[in-house]
């Protein structure tokens, strides 16, 4: 069991940890020690020797070193390591607590994923401290980012917009750029406009699903409100070739599958999305929010876990 414990923590540091939006390059404890003696001070660099003895299952190390480092401050690096540790260990909300803490030291979680992966586990422990930081700290803006992200990717644009808006009346216009798109999403609290159509959708871990089809394959859809493009696994794409699905004539630059037609229920179709081939994904599709927007305003609706459509009344 505890070799268990050691290759899941070792794992998911590796492939979470991220500093200063670097990928991290392999160097042994030994270099990395000297490193950290020569200069004390320089946090990015214990942030390394941390993961290097986690890769290499020396937890004890880690976990002294981790401790360490972080009496000398709260570094963003240094608050994910711990928050990564203590998931592992099954201490949710102390997880939460510290992923609260990366995120008001300016650790975002569009950067660092695990901070949305522990607040969905926690049933939103995460947006709990980061409310009280909001309430208690008005100068703190980082607090209001990372809400607003967090609820972006749950699909929950009003709440999004309001403290993206609070944010800019606290002098921070870091995600003004997304506020056009948030409100169009909101629209539905417009008399102008009514719900044309509907489709439903569950949560796995925060993530929206659908039960969809693609060209009339039955497939498990994933509804990313915060991703730019649509995608679709190589797996995948093998597979719907394999069985005739799509044809070579649907893939453009051998990267881009132009679906014709993809179905999420409640006779919702879009035609024409075009899916770019990504090796490495897990969800055989992920849909962006964005494409929806050929059919009407999407709008999010948590409690009936639906996804609106939204377009203007015809007027008499």
């Amino acid at each position: 069991m505890k070799k268990i414990l050691i290759l899941f923590i070792a794992v998911n540091l590796l492939s979470c940890i991220v500093v200063a939006g670097n990928t991290r390059q392999p160097a042994t404890c030994a270099v990395l020690e000297k490193a950290v003696r020569r200069q004390p001070g320089n946090m990015d660099l214990r942030c390394q020797l941390i993961e290097a003895y986690f890769a290499d299952g020396d937890t004890v190390a880690a976990i002294k070193e981790l401790d360490y480092s972080l009496a000398l401050g709260d570094v963003p690096c240094l608050l994910v390591h711990k928050a990564n540790l203590l998931q592992a260990t099954g201490q949710l909300s102390l997880a939460a607590r510290y992923c609260a803490k990366a995120v008001v030291a300016g650790c975002l979680p569009n950067e660092q994923p695990l901070i949305h992966y522990i607040d969905s586990l926690s049933n939103g422990a995460v947006r709990v401290s980061l409310k009280t930081v909001v309430k208690t700290d008005k100068s703190n803006t980082a607090s209001l980012l990372g809400l607003a992200q967090l609820s972006i990717m749950d699909g929950d644009s009003s709440s999004a917009l309001l403290y993206i808006e609070e944010s800019l009346v606290r002098g921070d216009s870091t995600m003004a750029p997304v506020l056009h798109g948030l409100r169009h999403e909101t629209i539905g609290t417009d008399s102008d406009y009514e719900v044309v159509a509907s489709f439903p959708f569950t949560r796995s871990r925060g993530k929206m699903e659908i039960n969809g089809t693609v060209n009339g394959l039955a497939v498990k859809i994933e509804l990313d409100t915060a991703a730019t493009i649509s995608t679709v696994s190589e797996v995948e794409t093998l597979f719907m070739l394999k069985n005739n699905y799509i044809g070579t004539d649907d893939i453009v630059d051998n990267r881009i599958v132009v679906s014709r037609e993809i179905g999420m229920g409640n006779g919702v179709v879009l035609r024409g999305v075009r899916l770019y081939n990504l090796k490495k994904q897990d969800s055989p599709v992920i849909l962006s929010m964005k494409d929806l927007y050929l059919l009407g305003v999407p709008r999010i609706n948590e409690r009936d876990k639906r996804v609106e459509l939204m377009a203007k009344k015809e007027k008499n």
